[in-house]
């Protein structure tokens, strides 16, 4: 598994400021270690069980399936259930802006800061998952 610090240095900088938004983080003007630093001190204190009550009921069977499966889920396996995140480069996320109109419980989830994608290498290929991060582990009811 990954720590919060980890999941976040791999996101583009303009999706750690909308992260920040989120939390009410004004991280503009900021560079992204600086923004990963915040944000990884920030999200651990979040208030999971409360966040999960006032979640939609989408976005909540989505973090809960996660749970279910010890914090970690293959992309094809999540996708089906949650919907997809669509990947984008910094140009177009600026020109797009999705975390406005997301297009599934994931991609809600995904701008708020609460689940994460990495690779894992497998026996015989690289594993792509969905993830909590080390921090958010057994703190759902």
């Amino acid at each position: 598994m990954r720590t919060i610090e980890q999941a976040l240095t791999d996101h583009e900088l303009i999706v750690l400021r909308v992260i920040g938004e989120w939390w009410e983080l004004d991280l503009t003007g900021q560079d992204k270690p600086a923004c990963v630093q915040a944000l990884a001190e920030t999200l651990p204190r979040i208030n999971l069980k409360q966040e999960l009550q006032f979640l939609p009921p989408e976005e909540a069977d989505a973090l809960q399936a996660l749970v279910g499966s010890g914090g970690r889920m293959a992309v094809g396996s999540f996708e089906r259930t949650h919907g997809e995140v669509r990947l984008m480069g910094p140009g177009k996320l600026e020109r797009e802006e999705p975390w406005f109109d997301p297009v599934s419980p994931a991609e809600s989830l995904w701008y708020r800061g609460m689940i994460y994608r990495a690779f894992d290498e497998g026996v015989i290929e690289l594993n792509e998952f969905y993830f909590l991060p080390i921090e958010f582990i057994g703190r759902f009811p």
